[in-house]
């Protein structure tokens, strides 16, 4: 076990360093998925990956959720007068119904945003 913990610390070491950028993309395909920028020897090479739009209003909308669920379990853990429950799992369901509306305001945010852009980047598909 011991020399499979080494044997995974010393590839690990050896290995060619890279840094990883996350970029939303252009749009338009001049940049690809997973294009790496060479570097000069003593410089890890730079990793861009693109994330699509629809990719971004997913996360942004899970962490909304999330964010929202941990700070009423918060709340509701430490008093039983902002939201009664007999137990953690009557708790933890009022919060993640509860949750579901920041989520849903969020993904229609972030949508009403994309196509926002979207008017902005072309102009011409305007009704």
């Amino acid at each position: 076990m011991a020399d499979q913990e080494t044997d995974w610390a010393r590839r690990a070491m050896t290995s060619d360093p890279v840094a990883l950028v996350v970029s939303r993309g252009t749009g338009d395909g001049r940049v690809r998925d997973e294009t790496t920028a060479q570097t000069p020897a003593n410089q890890p090479n730079v990793l861009l990956k693109t994330i699509t739009p629809v990719g971004v209003i997913l996360v942004r909308t899970a962490r909304a959720y999330l964010q929202t669920l941990l700070g009423l379990l918060a709340a509701g853990v430490a008093t039983d007068t902002l939201l009664p429950a007999h137990d953690f799992q009557t708790l933890f369901m009022t919060c993640a119904s509860l949750s579901v509306g920041a989520a849903v305001v969020s993904a229609i945010q972030n949508a009403v945003e994309l196509l926002a852009r979207l008017d902005q980047s072309l102009p011409t598909l305007r009704a």
